[in-house]
């Protein structure tokens, strides 16, 4: 029998025993249930047999040797399937972005596209796409550097030239001025 966790000496709990009697716990002991009339008696409760830890077998691990210039192929991995659609392409990063095409005027017309794609789904969609779009890292650099040159009084051309020296990541005087005007575009 499980133990039954009672909050003072008075508890009594009714249980009923493997052999289909019912028996009464108090205190956390058993109570032996006596005749009509007689007193109950005490009695103490068999002791829990736990039996012993299962030993566990090790089995040897196989190793195959891997010569240097060996490639070893890996058959087990298989990269996630992610389904990427117009609206999740437009939540582009910066490297994603700049593979889109080889100049900015080129990137800038491929967003345009596949808003425009959205639109002949459902406006709504191309609502979404624009929202995408706003959410990516490629228009969150654009407006920071915008403010990073209103803020310091600065040129883009300079803004973009000293983030570009310090390592951080750009996107180029003309890609600024594209994506300026595709906005302008979109907002209309």
């Amino acid at each position: 029998m499980n133990s039954i966790p009672l909050v003072n000496q008075d508890d009594e709990v009714m249980v009923k025993a493997p052999d289909g009697s019912w028996k009464m716990f108090r205190a956390g002991q058993l109570v032996d249930m006596a005749p009509v009339g007689g007193p109950p008696t005490l009695v103490t409760p068999p002791p829990i047999v736990v039996p012993p830890p299962v030993a566990l077998v090790q089995r040897p691990v196989v190793r195959t040797p891997v010569n240097p210039g060996q490639r070893v192929s890996v058959m087990d991995i298989t990269p996630p399937h992610i389904t990427v659609g117009p609206v999740q392409e437009l939540r582009t990063s910066i490297e994603d972005y700049m593979r889109l095409a080889a100049t900015p005027a080129q990137r800038v017309q491929r967003i345009k596209e596949k808003i425009a794609i959205l639109e002949k789904e459902e406006y709504a969609k191309r609502l979404e796409g624009i929202a995408a779009w706003k959410m990516s890292e490629v228009f969150a650099l654009y407006v920071l550097l915008g403010q990073e040159s209103v803020l310091g009084g600065v040129s883009i051309e300079d803004t973009i030239a000293k983030r570009k020296a310090a390592g951080a990541p750009v996107i180029t005087v003309e890609d600024f001025q594209e994506i300026t005007k595709l906005n302008n575009e979109i907002r209309n």
